[in-house]
């Protein structure tokens, strides 16, 4: 959820995550999903849905064709959800469109040694809008490295649903 001000600058993101992993079955997980996002909208009101846009061409190393698919119908019956609780239809964002129009520049993890993911999520983090958020971590509870404090794989999606939110006014004012 984002509030935006009359200049169209967002001031302030809440951000989460809808646990998914113990649902088993698109349409249990897209029903959990419901009755949250039915939730959030009778506590913020919200009148604007932006989800990331579809991948469209399998990228070797990426995630495989038979993931691809199942996000993609997530996607759909997610952004089908919205449609129904705010009566308009979500905008879909590209996520490169969306970090350009952010201004934020990637380097090859080749050449930099870190992720994409990271290197998003290290910018994301870095917003003055998302100052005081305290990020999901964890602490490994065996292996090599037992006792390590780390972030939850989910704040990832997080940071890129952060761009999407971000950018979704701009990209939507550009078409």
């Amino acid at each position: 959820m984002a509030d935006v001000n009359p200049a169209g600058l967002v001031t302030r993101v809440e951000l989460g995550h809808i646990e998914l992993s113990k649902i088993q079955g698109l349409i249990p997980k897209a029903l959990h999903a419901e009755k949250v996002i039915r939730a959030l909208q009778e506590k913020h009101g919200f009148d604007e849905v932006y989800v990331e846009e579809n991948m469209q061409a399998f990228h070797p190393g990426a995630s495989s064709a038979q993931t691809i698919v199942k996000l993609a119908k997530f996607n759909g019956i997610v952004t089908f959800i919205c449609h129904q609780i705010i009566g308009k239809m979500a905008t879909n964002v590209n996520v490169n469109r969306a970090r350009k129009s952010l201004g934020i520049s990637l380097q090859r993890e080749k050449a930099c040694g870190i992720s994409t993911k990271e290197q998003v999520f290290r910018w994301v983090s870095a917003h003055p809008v998302l100052s005081d958020y305290s990020w999901p971590y964890k602490v490994l509870g065996s292996g090599p490295r037992k006792g390590e404090r780390i972030l939850e794989q989910h704040s990832y999606d997080m940071a890129d649903a952060f761009v999407v939110v971000m950018a979704g006014p701009i990209v939507s004012a550009e078409e």
